[in-house]
This record gives structure tokens, C-alpha cells and sequence, in this order.
């Protein structure tokens, strides 16, 4: 039950996935909670649910659910099942704002994850070292670590984790201003990208770049597949952070001087209009 939640997380079914953790704990409570398998199934849970309780916007809630799989993981003594409670602690810090803690935390981390063999982990761990190191503006350093995660995860078939790191690596080189670098990023997330929201935000950070680089057929293309698409987004965080993302990218285009806009095709025109901006801003 845990996987199948894990499953309507990524398709971003979130009734779904909170109905799958509920099934959980009640068949949980059925069992021996003294049992090693027990103890790792409520682990496992907690797991879970912080993943669903972060994508919904509850970053110190998911933290929570994260420290009570950690404290299940000691009793077990699972290293590997502590560090990616750990590793998750750090996302839930990152997503508050609390930056320095989470850096703290990663430093404490930082030699066992160099020490971890190649694994699913160990790309998580170099995710985060990455995520940290933009915060903190080291973006030499955040690409390198970003760009070893991506090797790694490709090295051992660990898809599932491509589209977030590639986000990241385009946030990255958009920082450094290199442009085409980032589209290219973005593209790549969005073709990794597990759920549909994660397609809309992925090509939403590209239609962004592409509109500042006045690249206006690809911006065409990209908002004809996005704005239908974000139609069938379930209500959540990154949901409502699309749909103003969206909203800021039409504005944009809305601003370009006269002589640009005359050149844009009667499609995108037609995106561009103030109903349709403030309709996903409502």
C-alpha cells in the first residue's frame, strides 16, 4: 500500500494517496507493533506519508512524519533507512526556508553520503548537497553535484529521480544566466517528469526562459500542451504554484513591445488575454 500511494503521489492523485496511507495504519494497527516487520512497515508509512504531506504544502508537518520514520529506523538499527529519513528532513527544512539548518543538517551527512555505494540513496543524498549549495550561491558546486547525481541515477536506471534533479540543475544554470543550458534542462525534466504537474512546472520554467529569449514558435508550442494539461491538476501546492507561474509567463508576454506582439501567432495571442490570466489566478 505504501508503493501504491507512492504511485498516486507521482500520477499527483492526492485522495488517492491519503487513502492508500489511511489503509495502512488501519491494517497496522491490526498487527504486532513490537516485530521487526512492524516497526519497518510503520516506518516505510511515515515514509509516505511525509512525501504526500510535502507535496501538499505542509513541509513541517512531512518533517515530522520523516523524524518519527528516523526514530522506527534506530530502533531497527536500518543505517540506510535513517539516512533517507535524514536526506528527507533536509527537503522538509529546505521547502520552510530554513536554509541554514538544512545546510548544518547536509554537512553532518556529507561523509556518508561520499561513503554510499552507487543507489537510489546516494542519489538523493547528491540531490540535496546540490539543493543546498544553490541556496547558498555556490553554483559551481551545485552544478557538479547535481550533474553527478544525473550520472549516477542514469548509471543505475534510477529514473524516477531525473526530472526533480534536472529542474534543479536548469534552476542552476539559470542562475549563471546560461539560458540555453536551462531550456535544455527544463525540456529534459519535463520528459523525466513522473506526474503531470511535474510536466507543467518543468515546461513552465522553460516557456519562461524561452519567452525572454523571444524564441515564440516553441512558446507557442509549449503553452498549447501546458495550459490544457493543467486543467487536470488535482488542488495542491505545486498545483497553485503553476497556475500563477502560468499566469506570470502570459503577463510577460503581454508586456513585450508592440512591434513583438504583432508578430505572435493568433494562438498564443489568444493565451495572452486578461480573462484568461486571471482566470488561473483565482
Amino acid at each position: 500500500l505504501n508503493a501504491l500511494s507512492a504511485t498516486y503521489q507521482q500520477l499527483g492523485d492526492w485522495t488517492e494517496a491519503e487513502a492508500a496511507i489511511a489503509t495502512s495504519w488501519d491494517l497496522l494497527d491490526a498487527l504486532d507493533g513490537t516485530t521487526a516487520q512492524a516497526i519497518a512497515l510503520r516506518a516505510q508509512t511515515f515514509n509516505s506519508q511525509g512525501g504526500l504531506q510535502l507535496a501538499l504544502g505542509q513541509p513541517e508537518t512531512a518533517r515530522q512524519s520523516w523524524q518519527q520514520a528516523e526514530t522506527l529506523y534506530r530502533q531497527l538499527g536500518d543505517d540506510q533507512g535513517i539516512l533517507g529519513s535524514q536526506l528527507n528532513q533536509v527537503q522538509a527544512l529546505m521547502a520552510s526556508g530554513l536554509y541554514r539548518q538544512a545546510y548544518l543538517t547536509l554537512d553532518d551527512l556529507k561523509a556518508e553520503i561520499d561513503a554510499l555505494p552507487p543507489s537510489s540513496l546516494k542519489v538523493l543524498g547528491l540531490q540535496a548537497i546540490g539543493a543546498v549549495f544553490q541556496v547558498a550561491e555556490d553554483l559551481p558546486m551545485a552544478q557538479a553535484s547535481l550533474e553527478a547525481a544525473i550520472a549516477l541515477a542514469e548509471q543505475i536506471g534510477e529514473t524516477r529521480s531525473l526530472s526533480n534533479t534536472w529542474l534543479s540543475l536548469g534552476n542552476a544554470y539559470r542562475a549563471t544566466d546560461s539560458l540555453e543550458a536551462a531550456i535544455d534542462a527544463y525540456l529534459t525534466a519535463g520528459q523525466y517528469a513522473n506526474s503531470p504537474v511535474q510536466t507543467v512546472i518543468a515546461r513552465l520554467n522553460a516557456v519562461s526562459l524561452l519567452i525572454r529569449t523571444q524564441q515564440w514558435p516553441k512558446v507557442e508550442t509549449l503553452l498549447a500542451i501546458v495550459e490544457p494539461l493543467l486543467t487536470t491538476l488535482e488542488p495542491s501546492r505545486l498545483e497553485g504554484y503553476a497556475q500563477v507561474n502560468l499566469a506570470a509567463n502570459l503577463q510577460q508576454i503581454r508586456e513585450q513591445e508592440p512591434a513583438v506582439l504583432r508578430q505572435l501567432g493568433a494562438a498564443l495571442t489568444q493565451h495572452i488575454t486578461p480573462q484568461n490570466i486571471a482566470q488561473h489566478l483565482a
